[in-house]
Formats: structure tokens, sequence, C-alpha cells
């Protein structure tokens, strides 16, 4: 649900922002698209120590901006804290914008929670490649849902015989207006006349290929995007997941004391090559 539907929801005459707050949400996102520069001089330096013990430094801007939402509420709009961000990458000094609601957090802490926003699925992929997440914990199975809607292949194949179709269609474009202008460039002092009919010798293709490429959108357009588990692969069965979810908590759970482990490391003592080993040391666990 977005923000213009959180605020849809309510009637009230609140202002976007509190009514989206009174549905327990806060927002911390990017800022993409256009946006203008803010002043160079409303950016600080800070430091921020993040719970691994490591210290970043940024350069940041803290503003508020008015953003329309929609057209029902473009006149009000919604007001949301800014806090930007100095990149600077091959010489090139660049504005970064991230937009929440929460006001309470340090400008270095919105930064933060920013860039760790793909922990969990970082998470994911070091477990798959080191604790063996695809495994088969057990082989007990149960029958699948035949009602149960899945993406149906169908569609794949359809929407590549349109990218084709496209293609065919584009080149054939080119190709015929290369020959139309050949046709109508004569030499100076040179009258050439046109038939329809090489005309439409000249343009065959192009027609040929504008109706393919209508049956195949058509044809595209027809079939369903999903389909029902029974009708694809009838009488699938799953695998029982109780005990691979209780194997997922064991699995989850030595990773974090691992990490922990490694934190306290990285915090609490000298060791020089913690930074470096503490990503190996729970694989070779």
């Amino acid at each position: 649900m977005n923000i213009a539907e959180l605020s849809a929801t309510d009637e009230g005459q609140r202002p976007p922002r509190q009514r989206v707050g009174a549905h327990g949400f806060d927002v911390l996102t990017w800022r993409k698209g256009p946006a203008e520069h803010v002043d160079p001089s409303k950016f600080r330096h800070v430091e921020h120590t993040d719970p691994e013990g490591r210290v970043h430094t940024w350069d940041l801007a803290d503003t508020t901006v008015d953003l329309p939402l929609d057209r029902q509420e473009r006149a009000r709009g919604i007001t949301m804290r800014q806090v930007t961000r100095l990149d600077v990458k091959k010489g090139a000094v660049k504005q970064v914008h991230i937009l929440t609601t929460r006001t309470d957090l340090p400008t270095a802490e919105v930064v933060y929670r920013m860039g760790s926003r793909w922990r969990q699925e970082n998470y994911f992929r070091y477990a798959r490649m080191h604790f063996d997440l695809d495994s088969h914990d057990s082989y007990t199975s149960t029958e699948d849902d035949p009602a149960r809607l899945v993406p149906n292949p169908a569609k794949k194949t359809a929407h590549g015989a349109v990218v084709a179709a496209r293609a065919r269609y584009e080149r054939a474009v080119a190709a015929s207006d290369a020959a139309l202008l050949a046709v109508r460039s004569p030499k100076p002092a040179q009258e050439v006349v046109i038939s329809n009919t090489e005309h439409d010798v000249l343009t065959a293709d192009l027609r040929a290929a504008d109706a393919a490429l209508d049956a195949v959108q058509a044809a595209h357009n027809r079939v369903s995007a999903r389909i029902a588990l029974g009708d694809l692969h009838p009488g699938q069965r799953a695998l029982d997941t109780e005990t691979k979810l209780i194997h997922h908590a064991i699995r989850m759970a030595a990773f974090n004391i691992a990490t922990a482990l490694a934190r306290d490391i990285r915090i609490n003592t000298g060791y020089a090559r913690a930074n470096h080993e503490a990503q190996s040391w729970p694989a070779r666990r």
C-alpha cells in the first residue's frame, strides 16, 4: 500500500503525513527522478559509528520538501524530511536524496538505515551459499494446492514472440525508409515518378512485418499471466515445510551468534584482521 492509498482510506481532514502515521507506517526511501539541488552551504560533515563498530563519514544536508501525491491530493501534497548525501564518483559530485517521515532520527542514522536496507536479502544470499538453505531437509510431501495461481510459461513464450516481431518490424522500417529514399533522390535535373505499384513493392516487407507484429501482440494479450497449478502440473506435490522451517531457524540462530561474536571481537579487541575474517569465520563453522 502506498502513501496515496493510505491517505485515501482516512476520510478525516488531517494532513496526508499525519494520516499515514495514524496507520503506524513510517517511510524511508530513495528519491528518484529529477530533484532540485540542495544549497551547498547546508551540508555538514557527519560521523556515524554503526552497531558493528565501523565509523562512517558523510557530508549531509537535512531539509524538508513538499511532494504531490496524486491528482486528488496534488493541491495539498505531503511534506517529508529529505536527507541529502554528497556522493563523489570519478571526480563528479552527485547529490543523493533520501526521503523519510521519521523526524526523530539523526541524519547519519537515516543514511545508515537506508544503506542497510538489503541486510535480509544479503543474509539469504550468504546462507544459500554456506548454510545449504535449498537442501531437502525432509522428503515428506503433501499434495500441493491445484487452485494456486502460478506464472504461466506460455506468457513468457508469447512475450518472446512479440520481441522478435517488433525487432523484425523495426528492421523493415529501416529497410523501407532506405529504399524509398533511394528512389526519391534522383540525380540533378532528373525527375522520378513512383507509381502505387512500385510503392507497394518497396513497402511489402514493412506491411507484412506490421501485420505479424499486430498478430503476435493480440496473441500475447490473450494469454493469461497466471494459471492454476493443477492445469500446468497436475498432481504436483510440495515438500513438508515444518521441518525445513525449524532447520532454518537453527541456521539463522547459529549465524546470529557467529555474527555477534565477530562484532564483539571487532569492537572490543585490537585484532587487526577482524574485518577480514569475520566474513569467512561463520562459513568454516
